[in-house]
């Protein structure tokens, strides 16, 4: 009996499938629990359990299923098993679960509203601002005035005194308050995931890499085998173990120097760039680092993509040596500017590519439901309008004027487009959208015209989509939704519109699960970061303090805003002509995606544009580039049938580094929780 017709509709599938969600949410629970406390208490963030497209968390419970539970199951009564449908479920919750305990949400959000009104109530005129903004109380732990007292923020960016109760009370106000705001940017990224993905996965044909790589690891055992196909891989295995090796031993090169031999990952060729004009080459191009992740992505995601990556690293670099040496004085703010062209750009492409599909969901809004995709789209579409909907009245009833809402719900609305494009077609795990941290296009407007309080929540909005990008929903849910539709899409020949309707249908139910998920997952991880936060001052090493520096210092630029807005001037580029590089970055980008559309060969992809000169970037592209160069001769040497024996290595190279990183994670807590001294291995990116 194979996995379709034991997840059928009637007889078990219920009870299989309340089965998946129920494990699916008790490893969400366990993610949201232990996450605050490896990443900050541990301090063993080298390795961060939810804070990748590809989350360590999410894939240590994955194989923990398919290579431990799940083998002993069939072995104990075949009908114990967990089914492939079963753990596309589960693993759809880790997916989205992972979302709220990094960087991409909770990581900022909390420690920036405490760390808030203790900056505010010692500076008088910062004070005054907060008090003209009249924000709703209910958005802080303590109350925002000069003199107040903040007892509980206090306590919460460093310790709690001796004997002095955990403050709960306090945080329900930011819960309820901040909470309905999440929901409604939730709903959105819900709605879109849905009406995104039949057309990236089947009008675009997108590749989804990281799918693949989710879909191979679980895959039903052939007959009278216990683990899937991928594991029975003789090269998966050896590129898994070999990089496994190379992180056990650069870990132990560490714990014992001079004593256990390093291979070396990393290379600094600065000594050969020295001098001259080539002195004034960035950093990444003259001093990287190897991460396999990047090189096994490399053999997954078109090559244009791949290219487009290290093609405009390298040509920042040859940018920069130009401009610093012949036409000082260079700005590297200037790529920022770059960047924000090729988003606006990219973002108006990617809405064209797609206007028969906005334009089919805005239609079948008004109209009865033909078939199960028809009620799909439909309620896809008014989930999305209720998102935006919502996020746009909250803003309006925290005081943002309605055309400056309607203006911060497009801007989030583009930044989650744009990475819910780059992680489905390029795969990158380690990536976030980096558009600068200061609110560069409401700086062209004047002061008089903006507003404090525009100012305060256009930077909110940076907060929550550009660095909340680093882990987006709508990417996520994608994914969770694609795992199911590949175990639902299984069938014969005569059933087409009975599957397809029950693919819709089940489509909207897992999503639905997934937003009640982590709306439950908000209260849980984030009691999570309150007890870490408000019982640790310092990592447990004691080389981490405060416990979370980038979530407490990342409100700070909006201070700078409040007093440029109060001076009645924002401060803007003058040294160069801001909006002809906004303009070239645009038009470059639109050319580039404009060729990629008309020519299949074009080798060049404007997503490098919105890489270049990002932290995030500058660590990936070397990697990308050995991992696209290995795929190329491959190709062309050993042909189709070569690529295809390949791949098992090269997932394995991905597995294997992951696998490192959770090693030597579980390693610093174990001698953490035994008081003994540790060490944060450096593996994963």
């Amino acid at each position: 009996m194979n996995d379709t017709q034991r997840i059928s509709p009637g007889g078990r599938s219920a009870p299989r499938a309340f089965v998946g969600l129920a494990l699916g949410f008790a490893g969400a629970t366990l993610i949201w629990l232990l996450a605050p406390t490896v990443n900050y208490v541990i301090g063993a963030s080298k390795c961060d359990l939810a804070g990748s497209y590809l989350p360590a968390g999410a894939i240590m419970l994955l194989l923990l299923m398919v290579l431990v539970v799940n083998p002993l199951l069939r072995l104990i009564g075949p009908r114990l098993a967990l089914t492939s449908r079963q753990l596309a479920t589960m693993t759809g919750c880790w997916l989205v679960a992972s979302m709220l305990p990094g960087f991409g949400l909770l990581g900022v959000l909390p420690y920036s509203l405490a760390k808030l009104p203790t900056a505010v109530n010692v500076n008088r005129p910062l004070a005054e601002t907060y008090r003209q903004m009249n924000l709703p109380p209910s958005l802080f732990p303590d109350k925002v005035g000069y003199g107040l007292p903040t007892r509980n923020c206090e306590a919460f960016l460093t310790q709690l005194g001796e004997n002095q109760p955990m403050p709960w009370s306090t945080w329900v106000g930011p819960l309820l308050t901040w909470g309905a705001l999440l929901l409604f940017i939730w709903l959105m990224m819900t709605g879109l995931a849905m009406i995104l993905l039949p057309q990236w996965r089947r009008s675009e044909r997108l590749t989804f890499p990281l799918l693949l790589i989710e879909q191979t690891l679980i895959q039903t055992p052939t007959q009278r085998r216990l683990l899937p196909p991928i594991f029975y891989s003789t090269g998966f295995w050896i590129a898994l173990l070999a990089v496994f090796v190379v992180h056990l031993l650069s870990g132990l090169s560490l714990y014992h120097p001079g004593r256990v031999p390093k291979i070396p990952l990393d290379w600094d060729l600065r000594p050969f760039f020295r001098e001259g004009m080539w002195s004034h080459l960035p950093w990444d191009v003259v001093q990287n680092r190897l991460y396999f992740v990047f090189v096994g992505i490399a053999f997954f995601v078109p090559t244009r993509i791949a290219v487009s990556i290290w093609f405009f690293s390298l040509a920042h670099g040859l940018y920069r040596v130009i401009g610093v040496e012949y036409f000082p004085p260079h700005h590297n703010r200037t790529v920022i500017d770059f960047r924000l062209g090729a988003a606006l750009a990219m973002s108006a492409v990617i809405l064209w590519l797609g206007r028969g599909r906005w334009k089919a969901i805005f239609v079948g809004m008004f109209r009865k439901a033909r078939s199960g995709a028809d009620r799909r789209d439909r309620i896809s579409g008014w989930v999305f309008l209720t998102g935006l909907a919502g996020m746009w009245s909250w803003l309006v009833w925290v005081g943002v004027g309605w055309g400056w809402a309607l203006a911060l719900v497009g801007w989030g609305f583009m930044v989650t487009l744009l990475i819910a494009r780059i992680v489905c077609e390029a795969g990158i795990p380690v990536i976030r959208i980096h558009l600068g941290k200061e609110l560069t296009l409401l700086k062209f407007f004047p002061t008089a015209v903006v507003g404090p309080v525009t100012v305060f929540f256009g930077y909110i909005f940076i907060l929550l989509f550009n660095f909340g990008s680093r882990m987006g929903l709508t990417p996520l849910a994608m994914h969770a939704v694609a795992l199911q539709e590949g175990e639902s899409s299984q069938g014969g020949p005569g059933d087409e519109a009975a599957r397809s309707d029950r693919i819709a249908g089940g489509q909207w139910r897992f999503a639905g699960a997934l937003v009640a998920v982590v709306l439950v997952g908000l209260v849980i991880c984030g009691g999570a970061h309150l007890w870490a936060s408000y019982h640790h001052s310092t990592s447990l090493d004691g080389s981490v303090q405060p416990l979370n520096s980038f979530g407490v210092t990342a409100m700070d630029p909006v201070q700078t805003d409040l007093a440029e807005w109060k001076a009645g001037q924002f401060s803007r580029p003058t040294e160069y002509n801001q909006v002809g590089h906004i303009a070239f970055g645009a038009a470059l980008a639109g050319l580039l995606y404009i060729l990629c559309i008309n020519f299949p060969t074009w080798p060049i992809h404007p997503i490098g544009m919105l890489t270049m000169e990002t932290s995030y970037g500058q660590f990936a592209w070397a990697s990308i580039f050995i991992g696209w160069a290995l795929k190329v001769a491959i190709v062309k040497f050993g042909g189709a049938r070569l690529y295809n024996r390949l791949r098992p290595v090269f997932l394995g190279l991905i597995v294997g580094e992951i696998v490192a990183a959770l090693f030597w994670t579980v390693t610093s807590a174990l001698l953490a929780a035994g008081g003994q001294l540790y060490v944060a291995v450096p593996t994963a990116p």
